[in-house]
């Protein structure tokens, strides 16, 4: 138990818990104060920016696999497909890859266009 010395204001304590908070203030040198482990947040951060989680889409031409923001989106305006620069129209939405060979594969799909977004 603590007792409180009258005159000076300061706590007494046992002396096994004196020796434990020596020993714990022994350990934190003028170092450890820099060294304190950073926040939970900050943890959370940390581990956030070191997955770097992207959304992974398919080229619908070659089937390879990219981030969402690395490939063109086409959506289906009623007679063709429309490129969406900045991926926000409504509706079914294929990705290509930024590779002319893809997008040409994916102008001339023709009857594929059907399957591709699911048309009838």
């Amino acid at each position: 138990m603590c007792r409180t010395n009258l005159l000076t204001g300061w706590k007494r304590l046992k002396p096994c818990r004196m020796k434990m908070r020596l020993k714990k203030t022994l350990n934190q040198g003028p170092r450890s104060m820099v060294s304190q482990k950073p926040l939970l947040s900050q943890n959370r951060m940390a581990k956030k920016l070191e997955k770097k989680e992207y959304s992974i889409r398919t080229c619908v031409s070659c089937g390879e696999k990219f981030p969402k923001r690395s490939l063109f989106r086409h959506v289906w305006n009623g007679n063709e497909p429309v490129r969406d620069p900045e991926q926000i129209f409504s509706g079914r939405g294929v990705y290509c890859c930024k590779q002319e060979r893809c997008i040409g594969k994916l102008m001339a799909a023709g009857k594929r266009w059907e399957k591709l977004f699911r048309i009838r």
